[in-house]
């Protein structure tokens, strides 16, 4: 991310880098921040995509250890 701010994105391609490689808790940051500061909807909608997809995959692997949900 080219920008001062790190949580800038500045185009898809960049999104598109840069989120392959965060984890849980950086795109729930990521995406607050774009909630209250930018509201790009695209943005919003594919950050979100690929927190749920790493969010169900640890849920899958807790549940299948015989862990609860919390």
């Amino acid at each position: 991310m080219k920008s001062k701010d790190k949580y800038v994105i500045n185009s898809f391609k960049e999104l598109y880098t840069e989120i392959k490689d965060m984890g849980e808790k950086e795109l729930l940051v990521m995406i607050n921040y774009e909630v209250v500061k930018y509201k790009r909807a695209a943005i919003i909608e594919r950050l979100h995509m690929r927190y749920s997809k790493l969010r169900n995959a640890r849920e899958r692997k807790e549940l299948k250890q015989g862990l609860l949900l919390l």
